[in-house]
């Protein structure tokens, strides 16, 4: 045999067995189903747009159909969205994810994961992954001691080192007095000015909220401008209240929203080192007229109207101050464990405090107006109470003055 029939015979074993590996491996490839090429992060522009997630698959049997699925810490059920995309043995898939459709929260962990069937109905899953969904039009700066971060965008760095000196002291002093487990991670993120934090401040539903607390996933909004005179009084006041939210949650646990407003607020109140100056007059104004909202109504959310939400933050950290003093900083944690069993707002009272809601908003109200009024906030009822105790008086002046001994005459000259 030839040297030349021999290297003819070579080449041909060679390409046959290169053509068998490749049978086996296309083979393989259909058999394993649809394959992932890429799948890069999220994009979007925080502020309500879209938020577009793309995939790259392959499919020996073509890419018949891409799902997308996600999930948010706020809403048990899963987002199902089906992408869009050209059918054939390689697919380039699409979701814009609008947010009439599933709105994600500001700062919160988004977790994400696909199923790509090919057009033999086998289904490939990727695995799940998670980006923060936070405010990308901004350069934030950061500044993190353990498991504490605060994050702003105007402002140097002795700036940023005053609001995390504020935050971890605010968390400390919250946590001293309910003595919660502290959170992993918590960040503050500081805007400054209003409309850039309108967004992210949206969840909240209030309009004249300058400040919201993401328990869920550790996450704290405020507004603060660097260079406005008020800002350090602002600080020690908003940032060590939002803390107290998330203090309060570590403590009633995953029940964290049955606590009541009044409560959860108060307790917030009472931990801003710089407490609201107007507080004590707008609170002896309602008094006085009358005007003190039932505690009752504060179990709830606080009213839409910003001049009442105000006085109901005030008259909460009154009545969280009246708990304390009276029952002592053990009791403000029974409560919290009471609602984390699982009672309602007055039932949580009761075992907390031994008494029920109306008895504690008497008590209160006696405390704090003052025994003479009972538990009637004074007002229009005032001068109707004067005059039944000039009645009820009457009878002793009138009988001092017929048993007073006479007067002795007056001389005349």
């Amino acid at each position: 045999m030839s040297p030349l029939t021999l290297s003819h015979r070579l080449a041909a074993l060679l390409l046959s067995l290169a053509l068998l590996l490749a049978g086996r491996q296309a083979n393989a490839q259909e058999a394993a189903g649809p394959v992932i090429q890429d799948q890069p992060a999220p994009d979007y522009t925080f502020g309500g747009g879209p938020v577009t997630f793309r995939l790259s698959a392959s499919a020996a049997a073509e890419v018949a159909d891409v799902t997308l699925y996600v999930r948010t810490p706020d809403e048990p059920r899963t987002f199902v969205g089906k992408a869009r995309f050209a059918r054939g043995q390689r697919a380039e898939a699409v979701y814009d994810l609008q947010p009439e459709r599933r709105a994600l929260p500001p700062f919160a962990p988004v977790t994400y994961w696909w199923e790509v069937t090919d057009g033999a109905g086998r289904t490939v899953t990727t695995e799940r992954q998670t980006f923060l969904y936070g405010d990308n039009r901004f350069t934030w700066q950061t500044l993190t001691e353990g498991g504490l971060t605060v994050a702003w965008y105007e402002g140097d760095r002795a700036f940023g080192r005053a609001l995390l000196d504020v935050a971890a002291a605010g968390l400390q002093r919250a946590n001293r007095d309910l003595a919660a487990p502290l959170p992993e991670t918590v960040t503050v993120y500081v805007y400054a000015r209003p409309e850039d934090a309108a967004e992210a401040l949206r969840p909240a539903g209030r309009t004249w909220a300058d400040g919201r607390a993401a328990p869920l996933f550790g996450a704290v909004v405020v507004i603060l401008p660097p260079g406005d005179v008020d800002t350090p009084t602002r600080m020690a006041r908003e940032i060590p209240h939002e803390l107290t939210h998330i203090v309060v949650a570590q403590k009633a646990g995953e029940r964290w929203p049955a606590v009541p407003a009044w409560l959860n607020e108060g307790l917030a109140v009472r931990n801003e080192a710089s407490p609201d100056p107007d507080a004590p007059a707008l609170l002896a104004a309602a008094r006085e007229a009358g005007d003190v909202l039932p505690l009752a109504e504060l179990c709830g959310t606080f009213p839409p109207d910003a001049a009442r939400a105000q006085l109901a933050y005030a008259q909460s950290a009154s009545v969280v101050r009246f708990i304390q003093e009276r029952y002592g900083v053990l009791s403000l944690r029974r409560l919290l464990e009471a609602y984390a069993d699982g009672l309602d707002c007055d039932h949580g009272v009761q075992r907390g405090l031994g008494l029920s809601l109306a008895e504690l908003e008497s008590e209160w109200l006696r405390q704090s107006v003052g025994a003479g009024a009972a538990a009637l906030p004074a007002g229009p009822l005032t001068p109707w109470l004067i005059l039944g105790i000039m009645v009820l008086l009457a009878p002793f002046f009138l009988l001092g003055f017929i048993l007073r001994p006479p007067r002795p005459a007056t001389r005349v000259l």
